[in-house]
């Protein structure tokens, strides 16, 4: 009788470990579940995340690729515009506002010119061959340039809005009918050591004076020197007269320096009133 009891103990207590051990498992297999689907909605939560990302940065590149395209554009209008040069000398009140540019009524263009312009100051190779082997100063062309602001914007948002900065230059200028104003010498005649002064402007088919322009003095070297204070852009020229020997031949009693305007790569002759050379 025990070890009939002792049997049905012995497989009473084989069969509930089993059962416990079927227990856990199940248990085990339902928490890697659990942990699965977890991982597996933040995974696709992440990619659609980084999706929304994707397509929110695309939008923002094409907002900005065609609001620069924008600002190309009105940049384009008003370089056509500075053309002229009465424009270009004006107030620039038609570029100094805020407009909506044609073909694209959802973008709103703030454009700020200043129209008291910039100078630009230029070191080309005639300006420094023509003081050599002493060069002055620089040469400042005078209004030169003027700064445009051109400002894109899409909605309210600051962040949704593309600056460009950009300059227009002042256009080329009819001289085909340029005058030429030329001033001295001062005194008429100079002795050996002397000094006397040319000055010189220009006026361009319309009668507006050409202010980035650049003349090129060539005294008869023989004679006639630069003095320290001619001025670079040569609308002021002075010479002296050298003491030396008397040259071979003699000094004629009058002469004329040579004088070259230079605008925009042409050279033009001035015509220069005598230097008497007593």
């Amino acid at each position: 009788m025990d070890s009939w009891t002792n049997l049905v103990s012995n497989d009473s207590y084989a069969m509930i470990r089993r059962m416990s051990r079927g227990q856990k498992s199940g248990a085990f297999s339902l928490l890697e579940a659990v942990i699965a689907v977890f991982l597996l909605s933040y995974a696709a939560l992440s990619v659609l995340s980084l999706t929304q990302s994707g397509f929110v940065a695309q939008k923002r590149n094409q907002e900005i690729a065609k609001a620069n395209l924008v600002a190309q554009s009105v940049i384009s209008d008003i370089r056509m515009w500075a053309e002229d040069i009465n424009n270009y000398k004006g107030t620039w009140g038609a570029y100094n506002t805020t407009i909506t540019p044609v073909g694209f009524p959802e973008y709103q263009v703030t454009v700020r010119a200043r129209a008291a312009g910039r100078p630009i100051d230029s070191p080309c190779a005639e300006l420094e061959s023509q003081w050599e082997p002493t060069p002055r100063e620089k040469r400042t062309m005078r209004n030169a340039i003027v700064p445009v602001e051109v400002k894109v914007s899409w909605s309210d948002n600051p962040r949704d809005q593309l600056t460009v900065l950009t300059y227009v230059g002042e256009p080329r200028r009819d001289v085909s009918r340029i005058r030429f104003n030329v001033v001295g010498p001062n005194p008429h005649a100079i002795g050996v050591g002397q000094e006397a002064m040319y000055s010189v402007s220009a006026t361009d088919g319309s009668g507006r004076g050409l202010d980035n322009i650049m003349f090129l003095w060539v005294p008869d070297i023989r004679y006639l020197g630069f003095t320290e204070r001619a001025r670079r852009d040569g609308r002021e020229f002075e010479v002296t007269r050298f003491q030396s020997k008397p040259p071979d031949p003699p000094p004629p009693s009058i002469i004329h320096p040579t004088c070259y305007a230079i605008y925009a790569g042409e050279y033009l002759t001035v015509n220069v009133p005598g230097l008497q050379l007593p």
